[in-house]
């Protein structure tokens, strides 16, 4: 019998026949301060919160812009509203009422350029993710899974910046 109240053998108190794993075993055996610290077993475990990676955050946006410049900027049909083509240049339009009339759906890629290196730019997608997370209250790792939502959000958000800074 010992004078200890656990014996000094992990394997007695272990979960698993390998030592240093279990509730009771501590990484070097039994160590008394171990067990007070954690009491019901276990390790403390610190993992690396994703949301503060930043490699996480630039591949994640760096996709989306791609999706955004490829794919999602040809469905937002109402911005290309807002831009008049002429020779080869585009503008903005002057008013809500010109943009209604505005029937031009001729060189949508270029309007698209324009629209991604003028006005939306890489910056202003990083943003509308944050305000996209604050509201959803998503993780990094999960924005590109909800992409479809986050395609609706960037247009509101784009048509509200051209709205609100651009037209009287």
């Amino acid at each position: 019998m010992s004078l200890f109240p656990y014996n000094h053998n992990p394997f007695l108190y272990s979960a698993s026949l390998i030592p240093g794993i279990g509730p009771y075993a501590s990484p070097y055996g039994y160590n008394p301060y171990y067990e007070s610290l954690f009491p019901f077993g276990g390790y403390a475990v610190n993992y690396q919160d994703l949301n503060t990676d930043l490699k996480l955050q630039k591949k994640v946006l760096n996709n989306l812009w791609d999706k955004l410049s490829e794919k999602w900027i040809f469905t937002y049909d109402k911005v290309f509203k807002f831009i008049r083509s002429s020779a080869g240049s585009y503008k903005l339009v002057s008013s809500v009422d010109e943009a209604e009339n505005n029937n031009d759906t001729k060189d949508l890629k270029g309007k698209a350029e324009w629209i991604l290196s003028n006005l939306y730019k890489k910056s202003n997608l990083a943003s509308t993710i944050e305000k996209f997370r604050s509201k959803t209250g998503l993780n990094w790792w999960n924005v590109e899974a909800s992409a479809e939502k986050l395609c609706a959000f960037v247009y509101h958000q784009m048509r509200r910046m051209i709205l609100n800074n651009y037209i009287n």
